[in-house]
């Protein structure tokens, strides 16, 4: 009897870890959020938050591009699995002038 009691125990402890790994597998993954500015001198982009700075000219670009940061990011061009959103006014100046922008990566949940 003592050995069937160990059996069924180590059959419920195995049929919870694997219960419990499917909805940890299936939880889903919250949007990756980057806060950019995009210029010529990063301390002029400290006029508004940001967290990732991109000087002109990177991705071959002089001004700012979304999509080539959402390219870059996420690994996929403006759309539904890439969105952008204006942060803060742009503001001309330098070479390429300064823009304050969300990428969020993948589907709000």
């Amino acid at each position: 009897m003592a050995a069937f009691r160990l059996v069924l125990a180590g059959l419920v402890c195995t049929a919870a870890a694997v219960v419990s790994s499917r909805v940890n597998a299936q939880a889903p993954q919250p949007p990756a959020v980057y806060n950019i500015c995009r210029g010529e001198f990063e301390a002029l982009c400290k006029r508004h938050p940001y967290d990732r700075f991109e000087r002109c000219g990177t991705f071959g670009v002089s001004g700012a591009n979304p999509d080539f940061s959402c390219k870059y990011l996420c690994g996929k061009p403006l759309g539904a699995d890439c969105q952008s959103t204006q942060n803060a006014p742009p503001v001309g100046g330098n070479a390429c002038g300064y823009a304050w922008f969300k990428i969020t990566c993948g589907r709000a949940q």
